[in-house]
């Protein structure tokens, strides 16, 4: 064989196996960097949430619990969304959209 025909079966040989080697660092860049999941979090009534109303970006597989706070002069009704509970406890796999409910409370007064 030609000298010149060595070096070019050498190159294409080096060509293939950079490709190759770029193709594997790409498939291992996806396991090495985690997937992310966005939870919304949307408020009804007047109230707050822990994690607070928009938007938040947790990794895959991470365990959030989004607490209820009422504002004066209202109580927590319920969540709907993704939690359809009075708490609201969420495994991170997909992207999760949440509502609190709350509603206004009635004091009622004794008169004598």
């Amino acid at each position: 064989m030609e000298k010149r025909t060595l070096y070019a079966i050498a190159i294409i040989l080096l060509i293939i196996s950079s490709t190759t080697l770029l193709i594997n660092i790409r498939i291992g860049m996806y396991r090495v960097f985690p997937e992310e999941h966005q939870l919304t979090v949307n408020i009804q009534g007047r109230g707050y949430t822990d994690p607070p109303e928009g938007n938040h970006t947790y990794e895959h597989g991470t365990e959030v619990t989004v607490n209820a706070i009422p504002s004066s002069g209202h109580g927590f009704s319920h969540f709907s969304g993704d939690c359809e509970e009075k708490t609201c406890e969420l495994e991170m796999t997909r992207d999760k959209e949440v509502t609190a409910h709350f509603r206004e409370t009635v004091q009622i007064t004794k008169t004598e």
